[in-house]
């Protein structure tokens, strides 16, 4: 049973659309019934690098290999294949339905099996359309080789187990085993010697379990030489050879003493290697020792020159010269071992946000003329696989305010391979600045507010340091809270740096101080590479908002009905615009253009239009305008362009006349002890004139006296009394004031 070298684990994962290559169908096209797939293998790089990078294939592994998806129905159908050639995509579409999926990986040089895998959780079901998902196990497959001695007799060489595919392996020498009559010659894929022939030593990569049989050559009773190489597998520069040999094995005979040291010469090792001359070790062995280092890379093995007889002389006995038997060969000679780095790279200097130096390292031992080359990487476990570079800054690619550590090995050239790398201490680039706001108002907020009247150039500017704004930001992050009612702002972002929220609107209130306005504190999506959320810097104070103009009257006013000899009644105003003011109103005797009048009487401002308590027979000039309240300052008054005159008065007492009639009127006077109110009123009638007694009236029961009726006799006609009506005005004492119609 085979063993399991490692498991590797590859999603295999279905995409579509524009994943899918130039070669593959639309998915846009599918048929119904039909279903798209697309397999691509991934995996971490080590596994990457197990599957794809055997030693005979690197480096373009990839472009050596054949992919093959297999689906078989679950039920009744025929299996369908699906292959890529040195791509590890397979794309393509099936029938939906229900299939056991496995997958196959072979060598495209000889189609040799590779590795192979099946699906997790066979059979799958495959719908119609798009969607299905594919995962699949891939292992790598592994082989044994084992051995036969073919008739021999000896030691057995041990089978070589858990052989990766594509790798090879080396043969087992001659060692102990010999089979009478016969000499050895190898090994052979068939027991009769008819397969394929391996030399001894040789590196053998199989395909597949396999037994390898000695192969044995009839020599009879002649003299047989047969030539073999021990130690000449696995060369590598710089490493020096150990054990290693060219064997000449005498068969029915024995060596002459001495022997001709140079008749057994080799040439064609690889460089730097040398052969000793040719020792008798036995009766029936010549050793040549080989020994030295390999000094020259080749990915070939190389095939010894060996003489193709050995002279009769170096055998007893012998009639003849003998033709020597085999081949002997040499291993390629892999790349030595790099040199190490004369230490850990250092820094040199302070690293900025986007650049790191360090010191120069060197190679003290360095036989292959290796150079020194640094890399970079966030990772002191992790060596580079790339960005391999001679120079010692690094200014492409890094990230300010970060971890990194420096790398530095010798180079791979055409002899060694890149040595072993050693990695500095912790690097960091210098921390970028860290992105700031500073948030200023214009004078259109910070001055002259007023309500009533609309802000003109007002705004709040969010400047940013240390970075750009994104190309689209949210602009309600940039909005505010505090703004005087009846103003709003809209953010927009003016350039990579400044974010303008403009402030429109008409202030409605009046506030005697200014407003702290709250700023909030800006997202770090609005910030390209923000981190964190930014808090700007800054304060924003606007003006206080001053009391709007007042609103102005309708036109002048005037009176609403005749004034009596005390009251006036002027006409209400309207105002415009609407502001929630309230009309006030106000009296002069004079006719100044100016409140309050440099002289005569003023009445101040009342919200009444009814004015009383005035003076009989006066002219007044109103005023009217609107009323200062919260928000808004009184209007500009306006006056009437002419007065308005109360009615004249006499009062009553004893021989009063009128001193404004040309007529003569006579107040009757008189003296009634009681007067009862049955209706309401009384009325009394004296023909007689020129009376000037005083006369008192009492009314019981506290009744007003405004309902009460007095009649004043008038000589204006000849012979003829007209009958005058006088109403008493609220008076409740006398004397009496009483109003001349």
């Amino acid at each position: 049973m085979k063993a399991k070298l490692k498991k590797l684990m590859l999603a295999v994962l279905i995409v579509f659309g524009s994943l899918l290559l130039a070669t593959c169908f639309n998915p846009l096209e599918d048929e119904d019934g039909m279903a798209s797939f697309s397999i691509n293998l991934s995996g971490n790089n080590n596994s990457k690098a197990a599957i794809y990078y055997p030693p005979n294939v690197y480096p373009d592994a990839m472009a050596q290999l054949m992919f093959k998806a297999i689906f078989v129905p679950a039920g009744e159908g025929t299996a369908k294949e699906f292959s890529s050639e040195g791509n590890d995509s397979i794309t393509g579409m099936i029938a939906s339905g229900t299939y056991n999926v496995s997958m196959e990986i072979n060598l495209l040089s000889n189609g040799s099996p590779y590795a192979k895998g099946e699906a997790v959780g066979n059979p799958v079901t495959i719908n119609s359309g798009s969607g299905n998902i594919i995962n699949i196990e891939v292992e790598q497959l592994k082989f044994t080789v084992s051995f036969d001695l073919n008739g021999g007799s000896g030691t057995t060489p041990s089978l070589i187990a858990d052989i990766p595919a594509s790798h090879d392996t080396p043969l087992p020498a001659q060692g102990d085993i010999l089979r009478t009559g016969h000499a050895f010659s190898g090994w052979n894929t068939r027991p009769d010697g008819s397969g394929t022939n391996y030399e001894a030593g040789s590196s053998f990569t199989p395909i597949a379990d396999i037994t390898l049989y000695a192969r044995w050559l009839d020599v009879g009773l002649e003299p047989f030489i047969a030539v073999t190489a021990t130690g000449l597998t696995s060369l590598k520069v710089g490493q020096a050879a150990s054990g290693a040999s060219i064997v000449y094995t005498l068969t029915n005979g024995t060596y002459a003493s001495p022997i001709t040291a140079a008749n057994f010469a080799v040439s064609g090792l690889p460089a730097g290697l040398t052969g000793a001359a040719a020792v008798r070790t036995s009766g029936t062995i010549v050793t040549i020792n080989i020994t030295g280092i390999p000094t020259t890379y080749s990915a070939s093995a190389a095939t010894l020159v060996a003489p193709l007889v050995i002279p009769q002389a170096n055998v007893t006995g012998a009639t003849s010269a003998i033709t020597l038997s085999g081949t002997i060969t040499a291993s390629a000679v892999a790349r030595g071992d790099g040199a190490a780095v004369s230490g850990a790279p250092t820094a040199n200097g302070t690293p900025t946000q986007t650049s790191i130096a360090v010191n120069a390292v060197t190679i003290p031992v360095n036989p292959g003329g290796q150079t020194v080359q640094y890399a970079i990487n966030q990772s002191n476990t992790i060596t580079p696989t790339t960005g391999w570079q001679s120079g010692t800054t690094f200014n492409t690619g890094l990230t300010a305010g970060t971890t990194y550590y420096v790398w530095a090995r010798s180079a791979a050239n055409t002899n060694y391979n890149a040595g072993t790398a050693r990695v500095s201490t912790a690097i960091s680039t210098a921390a970028a600045p860290i992105p700031a706001i500073a948030v200023t108002a214009t004078a259109g907020l910070t001055a002259g507010l007023k309500v009533g009247q609309a802000v003109r150039d007002a705004s709040i500017v969010y400047t940013l340091s240390n970075g750009a704004y994104a190309a689209s930001i949210t602009a309600a992050n940039f909005n505010v809270t505090g703004l005087p009612a009846g103003l709003t702002g809209a953010a927009t972002r003016t350039s990579d740096t400044v974010v303008t929220l403009n402030i429109t609107g008409t202030p409605t209130t009046y506030s005697a101080t200014g407003t702290n306005i709250t700023i909030p504190t800006i997202p770090a999506a609005n910030v390209s590479d923000a981190t964190a959320n930014i808090t700007p810097t800054g304060t924003v104070t606007t003006s206080a908002v001053a009391r709007g103009d007042g609103a102005e009257v309708s036109g002048e006013p005037t009176v609403n009905e005749t004034p009596t000899h005390n009251t006036m009644v002027v006409g209400a105003v309207t105002l415009s615009p609407v502001t929630g003011q309230l009309a006030e109103y106000a009296l002069v005797t004079s006719q100044s253009d100016t409140l309050p009048p440099p002289e005569g009487w003023f009445s101040g401002w009342q919200t009444s239009t009814t004015f009383t308590d005035l003076t009989p027979a006066t002219t007044y000039h109103i005023w009217a305008r609107s009323a200062e309240n919260q928000n808004y300052n009184a209007g500009t008054p306006v006056r009437s362009s002419y007065g308005f005159s109360t009615e004249r008065v006499v009062t009553v007492g004893p021989g009063n006349r009128d001193p404004f009639a040309s007529a003569d009127y006579w107040i009757v006077a008189f003296s009634i002890t009681t007067i009862g109110f049955y209706d309401g009123s009384y009325s009394a009638s004296i023909n007689t004139q020129g009376l000037t007694a005083t006369g008192t009236v009492e009314i019981e029961n506290n009744r007003s006296l405004s309902d009460l009726t007095f009649f004043v006799y008038s000589a204006s006609g000849a012979g003829t009394f007209n009958n005058v009506t006088l109403t008493i005005d609220g008076v409740t004492s006398g004397p009496f004031r009483l109003v001349l119609p």
